[in-house]
């Protein structure tokens, strides 16, 4: 069973304790992004990023 959660209103984690808590409880975590927007990530969360703990839904 997946556990995938979206991550919505917002782009950006404001809060990288609520990011790393949530990583705890849900495999990924997805967000949906404008095309030609680009995120403000903080350094934590492009490392989240990087590992493939956080993924981008491509919003055209």
């Amino acid at each position: 069973m997946s556990k995938d959660v979206l991550y919505y209103p917002t782009i950006e984690f404001y809060d990288e304790v609520w990011l790393k808590t949530s990583l705890c409880l849900w495999d990924k975590i997805y967000r949906i992004v404008p095309d030609s927007y680009k995120p403000k990530d903080s350094d934590e969360v492009k490392t989240a990023i990087d590992n493939g703990l956080v993924k981008n839904i491509i919003f055209k």
